[in-house]
Parts: structure tokens; sequence; C-alpha cells
């Protein structure tokens, strides 16, 4: 049975015409309902010996597959660079102190920030920590404010004036507990150390700051809170 169309038949359908048009979809339902497909589970999935293929095996002992596994390329470009484009599962290490992978495409900008994301997430994730603590960073500034990638790094400040450091929020720079700064005053400008508003630095002893006193003093700060440090080696006598 066909159903009756008003374009076929130039006019209004008829009673019976609309009837028997309902009469066929209904047959129709009936029809797709009394047949319905068994639905299939899978019941097991095995592997080839060399890993490279799945297959999936059905209820009715019918396998989908084998399926190729897709194997994930990872490409090892050396030292990180400024304003290179960097490609998903390329490796690369920044300075010895860390080997780093590739999560998004993206243009690097003109300084290196692990953690630096847009909406999709971070651009890197750190595979590893190599050499941490053996590289020396060299800051000749009148200020400086401590990165990710100081943790446990040896810094000489150079300048002949003076330096002031401020250590930075956890929420700002997420140091672990624990972490150290070393510094050294290697030119003939002190280096005061400060914290931001919310971070603590404790003096190495009562009446003393946290300010180198003379040329070639070597201090450390090492984190003993989410956001206190502990100020280890000589400072400037604050009172008399």
């Amino acid at each position: 049975m066909a159903l009756t169309k008003r374009s076929d038949v130039g006019r209004k359908l008829t009673i019976a015409e609309m009837d028997g048009n309902w009469d066929h979809v209904v047959a129709l339902v009936d029809a797709i309902n009394a047949n319905l497909p068994t639905a299939l589970e899978i019941t097991n999935v095995t592997q080839s010996a060399d890993g490279s293929t799945f297959t999936l095996w059905r209820s009715d002992g019918l396998p989908l597959g084998p399926i190729t596994i897709p194997d994930a390329v990872f490409e090892f470009v050396g030292e990180w660079a400024a304003s290179t484009g960097y490609s998903v599962n390329n490796w690369f290490t920044y300075e010895r102190a860390g080997l780093y992978r590739v999560v998004q495409n993206h243009v690097s900008e003109l300084s290196f920030d692990p953690t630096e994301e847009n909406s999709d997430g971070r651009y890197y994730g750190l595979v590893m920590e190599l050499f941490s603590g053996s590289a020396v960073k060299t800051v000749a500034t009148t200020s400086y404010s401590p990165v990710l990638l100081d943790a446990n790094r040896y810094i000489r400040f150079t300048n002949a004036t003076s330096c002031l450091v401020t250590i930075p929020l956890n929420a700002d720079v997420e140091f672990p507990t624990g972490t150290e700064l070393h510094g050294r005053q290697a030119g003939a400008g002190q280096v005061s150390v400060e914290g931001d508003v919310g971070v603590t630095i404790n003096a190495s002893r009562p009446d003393y700051g946290t300010e180198t006193p003379w040329q070639g003093a070597n201090f450390t700060l090492k984190k003993v809170d989410t956001n206190t440090w502990d100020f280890i080696g000589p400072g400037s006598e604050s009172t008399a």
C-alpha cells in the first residue's frame, strides 16, 4: 500500500484516504518493532603479540578489528628557544634545569615560563628535573622577583647600587615548600630581601634584617610554609 498525497490527487484527501495513510504508517512502525536487532556486547579484548593492534570480540563470536593502536611520536628538539614554533610532543631542556614536553602547538614567547597557558591549559609539562641547583644566574637590575625556574638556583646579584628582591605570594609563584633560593651580593650594591604583601621573611637572628651586610655575603632563602620563608645567612644589624 502506498501513501496518498494531495499533490498527486490534486485535491483534499478523503477521510478514508487519510485513515489509509495512518494505517500504513502504523503497519510500518509495528514491522520495525517486531524486527528490532539484538543488542551485542563486547565480551573480550585481545592484543597482538607486538602490541600494535587490538581486537574487540562480540557476544556473537565475531571480531571487530584488528584495530591499529596509534603511537605517540616524541621529538627532542634541544634547548628551548624564544619565538619558535613548537608542536605537541616536542621535548626540550631549559638551562639544564628540566626536561619538558610540549602539550599544545604554539609559538614561544621571548622568555620561558613553565606555567605559561591559555584557555585550553598549559603549554608545557615537566617530565623530570635535571640538574636543579647547578645553574648559575646573574641579576644586574635594582629589583628582582624570583620565578619558578629559580628554585634551588644560585643567583649572583651584581648591581653596583642595590637590588631589592621581592618574594612573591604562593598564589602568584607556587614554589614547593622546602624550596631554597641561594644568593650572593656579587656587586657593590646591597641586596635587600622582602616579602610581597602576605609573605613573611624570618630574619636569621633577632634585631637583624634581611639585607646583606657586605659585598661577597652569601644567603639562602628557604620556604618553610605556604607564604613563609627563612632568611639564612648574615644580615645587616637593624638595632644597635
